[in-house]
């Protein structure tokens, strides 16, 4: 009928078809919010330094996103975010859907 899932590896709970791909989706929306930061910092640090810099380069994680905070605001950690959502949303969903079958 539908797949199983276990929960804290103890309890079983029964999913219906539609159920799991809505899963797999939300599960990769949280992962992609919870990486976000990280993947903005690490294009920071490969990429060119921000004229306001003068040339000099970022260090480190923590330098690239306080001058992120700094001149553009906490939401300038998820530039992106959008397009990425939906790609995770349409691939992890059908992927989930698929693989369940």
């Amino acid at each position: 009928m539908g797949s199983v899932l276990w929960v804290f590896f103890r309890y079983k709970i029964r999913c219906f078809s539609l159920q799991v791909p809505v899963l797999g989706a939300m599960s990769k929306s949280l992962a992609t919010i919870a990486t976000q930061p990280l993947i903005v910092a690490k294009v920071g640090l490969q990429s060119k330094p921000p004229s306001s810099r003068n040339g000099k380069p970022f260090k480190s994680f923590g330098e690239v996103m306080a001058f992120i905070v700094k001149n553009e605001g906490l939401s300038g950690l998820f530039k992106g975010i959008a397009p990425q959502i939906s790609n995770g949303l349409i691939v992890q969903g059908l992927l989930m859907m698929t693989k369940e079958r």
